[in-house]
C-alpha cells in the first residue's frame, strides 16, 4: 500500500490501529501507530509501525487537544511533502526536463516553501543556460514576488542559489540584487531575522560575491561584508593555530579573488573609485593566490590558474604573475569568422593575430597587436557584452583594465554587432578609419 503525496490524504502520526498497555503512571499509555514514512530508495510514502508513549486521551472531547494534534500532524505533512517537491525539482533538472519543472510549479507552486522556491529558480537557470546561454531571463522572473515575500526567511544556501541563478541567467534585475544585498548586510550586522553571515559556508560566500561581480552590480556593501567575514575567519583560524582559511577549497578562494578583481575593475571605471578599498581587496587577493600556490595536493584545473593569473595581473602582483604563468597550460587559439574578417583589413597594416603579451598581462592573447605603436585591437563577439544593455560586461572590463594598467595605451574594441551591419568592404574600411585604428 502506498500513500499518494497529497496533504489532504497523508496523516503523519495518525493512529490507524492501537494496542494499549498500562504504564507505571496512570495517565501514560503506549500505543502502536502507523505513520506515513518517506522511503528514499523508492521515493514513496509507506505505512510503518511505530511505538510511542503519550498522555492518555480523555473520554471527554477536548477541541484544543485535537487542534494541537492536527497542527503538529499538518506541519509534518507539509515538511515531508516539500522534501518530496525538492527531490522532484532536482530530478527534473537532472533529466534536463524543463517541462517537468514548469508542471511542478503549476501543480504544486502554492505548496512551495523557501527552499523549494530557491531550488526551482537555481535549477531552471542552470538548465536554460545549458540549452542556450542567451535564453530569455524571464524564465526565472516568475518567482520574483515570492523572493520579496520570503526574503528574510531564506537560509544562506537559498540566498546564494537565488542570486547566482539571476547572475548566470543574465537577468539584470537591479531590485532583486539590491534587496538581497540589503539582506546580506543586515545579516552581517547581526540585525537579521534568520541567521548571521557567520552561518554562511564558504561556497555560499563565494557564490554570492561572484554572482554580483559577473552581473556587473557594484554593491560595495555586499563585497565589504563578505570580505570582512572572511578576514574574521582567517584571524580566528590563526589564533587557534589552524591553517589559514582551511575550510575554503581552492575553487571558492579562486572565485572570490576573481570576483574582487571584477568588482575593482568596475570601480576603477566609475567616476569615484575607492582607492583604499581596492588596495585592501588587492592584499586579500594576494593572500588567496599564495594559498592556492601552496595547495599542491589539490588537483587545480587550468581555468582556475588562468583566473588567478588575471587577478594577479590586475592588482599588478608581478612576482605572482610570473609564478602563475608557469602553471597555465597554453591553449590553441581558434579564430572566429568575425575575427578572420577583421583580420583581412588589419594584417596589411602591421598587425599580428593572437599575440601572447606575457605574464604581466596574465598571458592573455590579444586578437590583434601592432608592435610599432603598441596598439591592441580586440574583436569582441556577443559573449563580451551584456545582452540587455549591450555594454561591455565585467569580465571584458577586467580584461581591458589589465591591458591598460600594464602599459597598453592604444586599445580598441570592435563590436561584432556593429561589424555585421557593414555590408561592403568599403564600409568596413571606413568604420576602422573612424575608430582610429587605420589611417585614411
Amino acid at each position: 500500500m502506498v500513500f499518494k503525496i497529497t496533504p489532504s490524504k497523508i496523516c503523519l502520526g495518525s493512529p490507524l490501529e492501537e494496542g494499549v498497555s498500562e504504564e507505571p503512571f496512570s495517565n501514560i499509555e503506549t500505543v502502536t501507530t502507523k505513520v506515513a514514512k518517506f522511503n528514499l530508495a523508492s521515493n514513496t510514502f509507506t505505512p510503518t509501525d511505530m511505538s510511542i508513549s503519550r498522555v492518555k486521551v480523555s473520554d471527554e472531547y477536548d477541541p484544543e487537544q485535537e487542534r494541537c494534534c492536527k497542527s503538529t500532524e499538518d506541519k509534518q505533512v507539509r515538511r515531508m511533502a516539500r522534501i518530496k517537491i525538492n527531490q522532484e525539482i532536482v530530478l527534473a533538472w537532472t533529466d534536463n526536463n524543463l517541462d517537468a519543472l514548469w508542471d511542478l510549479l503549476v501543480e504544486r507552486g502554492m505548496e512551495f516553501n523557501e527552499t523549494n522556491v530557491a531550488t526551482w529558480i537555481h535549477r531552471v537557470a542552470k538548465l536554460t543556460r545549458s540549452v542556450d546561454p542567451f535564453i530569455d531571463a524571464r524564465y526565472i522572473h516568475i518567482m520574483r514576488p515570492a523572493i520579496f515575500e520570503m526574503l528574510r526567511s531564506f537560509n544562506p544556501q537559498s540566498l546564494s542559489n537565488i542570486v547566482y541563478a539571476y547572475a548566470i541567467s543574465g537577468a539584470r534585475d537591479g531590485e532583486i540584487f539590491a534587496a538581497i544585498g540589503s539582506e546580506i548586510q543586515r545579516r552581517s550586522s547581526g540585525r537579521a531575522f534568520r541567521g548571521s553571515l557567520a552561518e554562511f559556508d564558504p561556497q555560499a560566500l563565494s557564490n554570492i560575491v561572484y554572482a554580483y561581480a559577473i552581473s556587473g552590480f557594484m554593491d560595495a556593501g555586499v563585497v565589504i561584508s563578505i570580505a570582512t567575514e572572511i578576514e574574521k575567519r582567517a584571524r580566528a583560524g590563526a589564533a587557534k593555530g589552524r591553517v589559514s582559511l582551511a575550510e575554503f577549497d581552492s575553487l571558492a578562494l579562486g572565485n572570490i579573488a576573481y570576483a574582487y578583481a571584477l568588482f575593482c575593475a568596475l570601480m576603477e571605471e566609475s567616476t569615484d573609485p575607492d582607492d583604499h578599498l581596492i588596495e585592501n581587496l588587492g592584499k586579500q587577493c594576494e593572500n588567496f593566490i599564495k594559498l592556492l600556490l601552496v595547495r599542491t595536493s589539490e588537483n587545480m584545473e587550468n581555468a582556475l590558474w588562468m583566473q588567478a593569473a588575471r587577478v594577479a595581473a590586475f592588482f599588478q602582483h608581478k612576482a605572482l604573475s610570473q609564478i602563475l604563468a608557469g602553471k597555465i597550460e597554453r591553449q590553441e587559439a581558434v579564430e572566429s569568422a568575425f575575427q578572420k574578417d577583421v583580420g583581412r583589413f588589419l594584417r596589411n597594416h602591421g598587425f599580428k593575430t593572437e599575440v601572447d603579451l606575457g605574464s604581466d598581462f596574465a598571458n592573455h592573447k590579444v586578437d590583434f597587436f601592432r608592435e610599432s605603436d603598441g596598439m591592441v585591437v580586440e574583436a569582441d563577439g556577443p559573449l563580451h557584452f551584456d545582452k540587455e544593455t549591450q555594454s561591455l560586461n565585467s569580465q571584458t572590463i577586467l580584461r581591458n583594465r589589465i591591458l591598460i594598467k600594464n602599459g597598453i595605451e592604444k586599445l580598441y574594441s570592435i563590436n561584432s554587432l556593429d561589424w555585421d551591419l557593414l555590408l561592403s568592404d568599403a564600409q568596413k574600411q571606413t568604420y576602422l578609419v573612424e575608430l582610429g585604428i587605420l589611417s585614411e
